[in-house]
């Protein structure tokens, strides 16, 4: 989905359409404070390690219910051991391939 798309959904608040192709609101912290809203793709989180995600998607996971009491340690430990997790019952870990 390209921009003109998004912005068409938008504009016709279409958010089904935008939440079905994998694209969800994301607030993000700007340098001069101020905060925006940016239309992310967010079909690697929970299958990339949190180091490995974009910037918009670290904060869409730090902004999950699940993350939102934790610290940035603990959410990074949590999130990285659900990847683990995920890439072992799909045969994509690292450790899979070392055999």
């Amino acid at each position: 989905m390209d921009q003109y798309e998004i912005d068409q959904a938008i504009e016709q608040d279409d958010y089904d359409k935008l939440i079905q192709s994998g694209l969800v609101p994301v607030r993000v912290l700007l340098m001069n404070g101020k905060y925006e809203t940016r239309w992310t793709d967010i079909s690697d989180v929970g299958k990339e390690y949190f180091a490995d995600l974009s910037s918009d998607c670290q904060d869409f996971v730090m902004d999950l219910f699940s993350y939102q009491h934790l610290n940035y340690d603990e959410t990074v430990e949590m999130y990285d051991h659900k990847v683990d997790k995920y890439q072992l019952e799909n045969g994509i870990h690292v450790s899979q391939w070392l055999k």
